[in-house]
């Protein structure tokens, strides 16, 4: 892209480009591309829509997922100031050994445990989270920490009045029971949104994980007991299905066997509307009139049903979540699937098995390019900024495959298993018993500035980015909304000609879009929700090892400062 225009008419070309030398080169198939939601990218995939409709085109969703959460840190409300003094209390900790080593003895009273104050870092907006949650665990050993030694700490950083008067004014935090009442609303209304961001930015997200988050969100976001909380994010998640391509993520939950349609409202979504998304995706992708196969009818019914080859125990659905489960990953749902395809054909069953693993196999974020870009900025260094860009593409490349290999083998260590939400520190806390101790932790040395990180930022330069990130998106909606409207209406030469392949009589009525309020049997509050929360423990485990990272990096700055850090009151 260096000296080219950065448009969506020269997007759109580099993909037919990029479409042409995959299937030159390699023989490959593109089904699928994802961009940002960019204005370049916004018009790429409505190029896309217009004349090359088989390729389905999405925005990132692990890019809408933080777009999400600016909607919610954009609410004026008082008790949102917390999160900024939140990461004022850990930066004064942390910077100040005295302040530390105290907190960390009273750790050991208070849990016989060292745990780390987690300071936030601007390129994951997720460890802002991780960083009031550990907060919020720490409370107790805090205030006691604060009652035990409020003398102590009023000197511990000087004796200057600029130093005391700084210190009592942490001390005059910790102490505000509102403050911690506040950290405690804050951290709950992110839990949910930091588990569903790690869920669509993972590389093995699909189409109705996406969804499946969607639905989830919007059943804990209308339960929220603050209106302006509520309506604020179940808009922006309403803002965002509306814009999306629904029927492709409605197909895609309901070819996850272990859901089928039973999460769906079947008042608004009946089944024999979920048969019509079926024959305009076949007309869609394989260019088909499959309105007159009677089998592919006959397969989507014994499909709906459970039934004949798609039964529970058929697809042996047990076996493979046991199997998934036992090796600590998700489970594949495209590798069930793929054993159930029958050979080459595109109709009947063949076809259906097909098209389900065509619709799951579309990843939709660009996490996996965009982690590729970072693995390049370990190779190409201002130590080695002379290696032309396919140098830095092998070497990386081969980088990739070794880690790859090395995790294959097990020679990568295994994280600890950390509990996440709120609740389950709680409960973790009261259990702590004296082998639970931290030996990286318990050292006596104070950490010091050097052990933050050069990236380190405050709460509120976070918030602004998500903010301005959203707004800046909401803005560009409206006017490729308004650009859109003058050419909508002009069909595409693939589209006129699929829909020329079906006898008039047998037209399909067209797709009325669904609100996400309506789409999904949401529980009532209280009740347990099986099929939305599908996905839901993945993403808390990803949070675990998010935190657990965070961890890491704090011991590994710690152990670098061994031996050089003096405590001084």
């Amino acid at each position: 892209m260096t000296g080219r225009p950065k448009t969506g008419d020269e997007l759109f070309e580099l993909v037919k480009s990029d479409l042409a030398f995959a299937k030159e080169t390699y023989g490959v198939d593109i089904i699928a591309v994802c961009t940002d939601d960019g204005p370049d990218g916004k018009k790429m995939r409505r190029l896309i829509k217009e004349q090359m409709p088989w390729l389905a085109a999405f925005e990132c969703w692990a890019h809408q997922s933080s777009l999400i959460t600016g909607n919610y840190l954009s609410i004026k409300a008082p008790w949102m100031a917390a999160a900024k003094l939140a990461i004022e209390v850990i930066k004064w900790f942390n910077h100040h050994g005295t302040a530390l080593d105290l907190l960390r003895a009273q750790q050991r009273l208070s849990f016989d445990r060292i745990l780390a104050l987690i300071l936030p870092v601007i390129t994951r907006w997720v460890s802002q989270y991780c960083s009031l949650r550990r907060l919020k665990k720490l409370e107790r050993a805090i205030r006691a920490c604060v009652i035990t030694h409020e003398e102590r700490l009023r000197v511990c950083a000087g004796r200057k009045d600029e130093q005391i008067e700084a210190a009592e004014h942490i001390i005059g935090i910790v102490k505000d029971d509102t403050f911690w009442k506040n950290i405690e609303r804050i951290a709950s209304d992110l839990e949910p949104l930091a588990i569903a961001s790690n869920l669509l930015q993972a590389p093995t997200c699909r189409l109705d994980t996406v969804l499946m988050c969607l639905g989830n969100l919007h059943r804990i976001f209308s339960q929220n007991d603050d209106t302006t909380v509520k309506s604020t994010v179940t808009k922006s998640l309403e803002r965002r299905w509306a814009k999306t391509d629904q029927e492709l993520m409605i197909l895609a939950v309901f070819l996850n066997p272990y859901i089928r349609w039973r999460a769906f409202n079947h008042s608004k979504l009946p089944s024999m509307s979920l048969y019509h998304m079926i024959l305009r995706a076949y007309q869609r992708f394989y260019s088909r009139d499959a309105t007159t196969d009677i089998e592919l009818m006959e397969t989507f019914q014994s499909y709906l049903d459970g039934l004949d080859h798609f039964s529970d125990i058929a697809m042996w659905l047990n076996g493979f979540k046991t199997m998934y489960e036992t090796s600590k990953q998700p489970v594949d749902i495209t590798a069930i699937w793929k054993r159930m395809d029958t050979g080459p054909e595109l109709t009947g069953r063949g076809g259906f098995v097909k098209l389900a693993i065509r619709i799951l196999s579309i990843v939709p974020n660009s996490a996996g390019p965009e982690r590729i870009f970072s693995a390049y900025g370990i190779t190409h260094t201002k130590h080695r900024n002379r290696l032309n860009p396919q140098k830095v593409h092998k070497s990386t490349v081969v980088r990739m495959d070794c880690m790859e290999s090395h995790r294959a083998a097990g020679l990568v260590p295994q994280r600890r298993a950390r509990h996440f939400s709120l609740a389950d520190d709680q409960a973790a806390m009261a259990a702590m018993d004296a082998d639970s101790v931290s030996p990286a932790l318990d050292g006596g040395h104070s950490a010091g500035p050097s052990a933050a990180n050069a990236n380190d930022m405050d709460f509120g330069v976070v918030t602004d980015l998500l903010i301005n990130l959203a707004a800046g998106e909401d803005a560009e909606d409206a006017a490729a909304a308004a650009d859109t409207s003058i050419t909508t209406n002009t069909p595409s030469s693939h589209t006129s000609s699929s829909a020329s392949i079906i006898d008039p009589v047998l037209r399909l009525p067209s797709y009325k879009k669904i609100k996400l309020a309506d789409l999904f049997k949401y529980p009532e509050p209280g009740a347990p929700a099986e099929e939305l929360e599908f996905f839901w423990k993945g993403g808390v485990n990803g949070l675990d090892e998010e935190e657990s990272s965070h961890e890491e990096e704090i011991q590994d700055s710690r152990s670098e400062n061994e031996g050089t850090e003096v405590n001084t009151v």
